[in-house]
């Protein structure tokens, strides 16, 4: 025992560079017979720990013996005669052997180190930890719990650089492993950088015998994760952005599910989203969307519900994106907000109003408004572009307001059905008439939303052009004009705070709804001139002008 307590103290004495430090050669010695000594537990006895203690310092500054010393220490966790608390003592000193590693076998030494900690953090085959049926001769063969316990103790005091070979052997082990990854995940020692190992690997197709186990691992980290969702917005801003251009109405349905997976990532995130995706990138993809809609091939007015259903929604999203998206000056060129503009620039007249779908002028004026910021202010198409949506937004105007005011005329009497339906009043078609209380005020929603966005652009440019006069420098007044678009709620929010969100109708539908709550299938489109004054002292009336009713969805 003296020359066992001479060997590890040789090994501990040693110090790399001083001058009376222990020899290499007399290193490497002691290291070969401390070895040797592993082969026979019952001499070493009560000095095993110290023994071991010393091959793991040894291990450090001999790389050529990092393996071999490794088998030995294997060798005595699968030893039985070994007492388990010596057992648990060797697994907690093992991650001592990655301190001060070569760079070039770091990760060779850490693949391993892993691979030993899993094996011995996992109950046995079958077993569930604590379970009454684990008979003492199964409980000498395999880890028992404190050691377990142990083991994954050590797992956690690995650096970060060790998440992902940890992750990797504990999944290769489902369902096995269920119990140890979930112990990991809920401890509150365990680094982020390992849970986000874990849910990368959620965020990975996985088989269908590892389902319950990836949805037990997921509710482990939703409750002891802070930080759950980072990898899974990274992963969806990188499909978004690695995504090829829509070629056809068919492919919107794969792109709305993206985002509106990316839309209910959690707050924590949203700088995820703003470092990831740009406001120019969004626009582009809703112009793909726009473009499918307005496409040559399909006039609007012959869509039918399903295909304004998807297209809106995925427009809608994009729009609620961009609230975290990053705004690069410059980053647009002119022709791209012509492309994004074409479904507003189209409407030259009442009649093109009357066409227009409502829900997609809101959403497409809102993205155009909050992008003029990213337009270079020294292309002289920007002062085209912004004469053109001027032109747009005063023959909007007139039209939306006209219709807010019809359906404010009717909503007394859409709010007295709506009581007599809530108080059992009136049996009859029930349902219908539910159904058109809810679209009404919807599309008064809509139609309010795209008159505050008409004023404020209106406003605001009336307010630039009166400075462009003066010489002021006008990328200040685009930024003010987006960010006061920004500060409108738009009509499906609000509407997410008071009833359930409905389908898109066709503008067929629309004129029929409002037609309906107005109280007459056909009513005149007023001017809004002041009224004539004639020799009598009496006062025409004013112009009437027969037109259909605003389609407002």
């Amino acid at each position: 025992m003296m020359e066992l307590q001479a060997l590890i103290q040789l090994v501990s004495d040693y110090h790399p560079g001083e001058e009376n430090s222990t020899s290499h050669s007399s290193l490497l010695s002691a290291v070969q017979q401390l070895k040797a000594a592993l082969t026979d537990i019952e001499k070493i006895g009560e000095g095993i720990r110290p023994l071991v203690r010393a091959l793991v310092t040894a291990s450090v500054h001999l790389p050529e013996e990092w393996d071999d010393i490794l088998k030995a220490l294997r060798g005595v966790l699968t030893n039985t005669g070994v007492p388990w608390l010596h057992r648990a003592f060797l697994l907690k000193t093992l991650p001592r052997m990655l301190l001060d590693a070569p760079t070039d076998r770091w990760k060779q030494y850490g693949d391993v180190l892993c691979e030993v900690l899993v094996h011995s953090s996992m109950p046995p085959p079958g077993l569930e930890e604590g379970d009454a049926q684990n008979t003492q001769d199964e409980a000498s063969q395999h880890p028992n719990p404190q050691e377990r316990r142990v083991a994954v103790t050590a797992l956690l005091s690995l650096q970060e650089e060790c998440a992902a070979a940890i992750v990797e052997r504990l999944v290769a082990q489902l369902p096995q492993a269920l119990s140890t990854c979930v112990a990991i995940v809920s401890s509150p020692s365990a680094r982020d950088g390992l849970k986000k190992a874990f849910e990368a690997w959620l965020c990975r197709p996985t088989s269908s015998a590892d389902a319950s186990c990836a949805m037990e691992i997921e509710k482990a980290l939703k409750e002891h994760f802070q930080g759950y969702g980072g990898p899974k917005c990274e992963q969806l801003c990188a499909a978004l952005i690695s995504s090829e251009p829509l070629r056809s109405l068919t492919e919107i349905a794969a792109l709305q599910k993206d985002l509106l997976a990316l839309a209910e990532v959690d707050v924590s995130h949203r700088n995820i989203v703003s470092n990831r995706l740009s406001l120019a990138f969004l626009l582009t993809k809703a112009t793909e969307v726009l473009d499918l809609v307005y496409s040559s091939e399909q006039k609007c007015l012959e869509k039918g519900v399903e295909d304004f259903t998807l297209p809106l929604s995925a427009v809608q999203l994009l729009v609620q994106l961009t609230d975290t998206a990053s705004v690069t000056p410059e980053s647009l060129s002119i022709q791209e907000m012509q492309r994004l503009s074409a479904c507003l620039l189209a409407v030259k007249n009442a009649d093109a109003a009357l066409d227009a779908s409502l829900p997609l002028i809101e959403c497409t004026l809102h993205l155009v408004l909050r992008a003029l910021p990213c337009l270079s202010t020294t292309d002289e198409g920007v002062r085209l572009l912004l004469n053109d949506l001027l032109g747009v937004t005063s023959t909007l105007l007139p039209v939306v307001e006209d219709a807010v005011l019809k359906i404010h005329s009717a909503v007394p009497l859409l709010c007295d059905q709506q009581h007599a339906i809530n108080t059992k009043a009136v049996a009859d078609d029930v349902e219908g008439s539910v159904q058109t209380a809810q679209t009404t005020f919807r599309a008064l929603r809509v139609a309010q939303t795209v008159v505050q966005l008409c004023r404020i652009f209106r406003k605001k440019i009336q307010n630039y052009g009166e400075k462009q006069r003066e010489g002021e420098y006008p990328r200040h007044n685009l930024e003010e004009l987006a960010a006061a678009v920004r500060g409108i709620t738009l009509s499906w929010r609000r509407e997410k705070k008071k009833i359930q969100r409905l389908p898109v109708l066709t503008n067929p539908q629309s004129r029929r709804v409002i037609a309906h709550a107005a109280g007459n299938k056909k009513e005149t489109h007023r001017s809004y001139k002041q009224p004539r004054h004639v020799d009598g002292g009496g006062v025409h009336p004013p112009s009437r002008r027969h037109r259909r009713d605003t389609p407002l969805l």
